[in-house]
C-alpha cells in the first residue's frame, strides 16, 4: 500500500528535488502559494514553498527501492523518527489537495472560508501596507467582507480574495 513521506530538502532546492524524484518514478506532491512580497514601492506575487525544504513523496515502502531517495540531486534525506522510516497519515495530503486551485498552488481564501467565522488573516491594504483582521463569512463575486481595525474603530470592508493571506 502507497503511504506519504516526507523528505527534507536543501536550501531552495524544492523544485530539483521533486523532479529528481518524479524522474525515479515515484510521486511527489510539493505545495505551493503565492506570496506578496513588496519592495522600493513595488508588490509582486511570487510562488512560495508552503513548507520550506519539506515535499511529500508515496511510495510502498515494502515494495519500493525508496533508499535512492536520499542520494538524489536537491534531497538532504528521508524525514525519520528514530532511524525508522515514518509514514504521514493519508488524510494530511488530502486535506491540503482539497485547497489547491487549478495552477496547482494553495488557495488561502479556500481555505480561510472552509474556517468559522471570525478566524485571523492578513490583507494587502495598500502598496507595502498590511492590516490584520477578521473573516465575517460574507462573500459575493469575487470579494469577502472582512472585520479590521483601523485606527480604533472597527470596520467592515470588502476586499478582493486575491489580497487575502493568513496570518
Amino acid at each position: 500500500m502507497k503511504e506519504w513521506f516526507v523528505v527534507q530538502t536543501q536550501v531552495n532546492s524544492e523544485q530539483i528535488a521533486a523532479a529528481n524524484i518524479k524522474q525515479k518514478g515515484f510521486e511527489v506532491y510539493y505545495p505551493n502559494f503565492f506570496k506578496t512580497i513588496s519592495h522600493a514601492r513595488k508588490t509582486k506575487k511570487v510562488i512560495k514553498p508552503l513548507f520550506p525544504r519539506y515535499i511529500f513523496v508515496s511510495f510502498n515502502k515494502n515494495k519500493d527501492n525508496w533508499t535512492k531517495i536520499n542520494y538524489l540531486r536537491g534531497v538532504s534525506s528521508l524525514v525519520m523518527l528514530n532511524q525508522y522510516l515514518t509514514s504521514l497519515p493519508n488524510f494530511f495530503v488530502d486535506n491540503l489537495k482539497k485547497y489547491e486551485l487549478e495552477n496547482g498552488t494553495i488557495s488561502f481564501h479556500k481555505y480561510i472560508t472552509s474556517k468559522k467565522k471570525d478566524h485571523n488573516f492578513k490583507f494587502l491594504f495598500s502598496k507595502q501596507k498590511f492590516i490584520n483582521g477578521f473573516y465575517s463569512g460574507i462573500e459575493k463575486a469575487n470579494q469577502v467582507k472582512l472585520l479590521i481595525n483601523l485606527f480604533g474603530r472597527e470596520l467592515y470592508c470588502w476586499v478582493s480574495k486575491n489580497r487575502i493571506e493568513t496570518v
